[in-house]
């Protein structure tokens, strides 16, 4: 049973066997920082996220995002730790890229796993 209705069985699941690893408060927050400061950064790429969602991730408060966008940023952080090594050679807006792009797919999906 999905104890957050808003989000898919799988996002749930997922968010539950990081939470079990890992403290998902201090990922959250971290992984908002950061994605505050790569779209400060880099705003030409992230014209891929509707403006009301950097808008909100820019406040760096999670309480102001939706729970699927709240789960993306965390999954998308946690994944990001494990292929960041294949990613080893390429520039950081490459890697910015990537990651917004990971990130945008899964908002734009509604979390679906295709």
């Amino acid at each position: 049973m999905n104890i957050i209705p808003q989000l898919p069985d799988w996002m749930t699941e997922k968010l539950g066997k990081i939470a079990a690893t890992t403290d998902i408060w201090a990922l959250e927050q971290e992984s908002i920082t950061i994605l505050a400061s790569e779209i400060r950064t880099f705003p030409e790429l992230a014209e891929i996220f509707p403006k009301t969602f950097r808008t909100k991730v820019q406040h760096g408060k999670p309480r102001e995002l939706e729970p699927l966008e709240r789960a993306s940023i965390i999954i998308a952080a946690y994944d990001w730790q494990a292929v960041l090594d294949l990613w080893k050679g390429s520039t950081i807006e490459e890697k910015v890229a990537a990651k917004f792009g990971a990130l945008a797919f899964a908002l734009r999906q509604g979390g679906e796993i295709c």
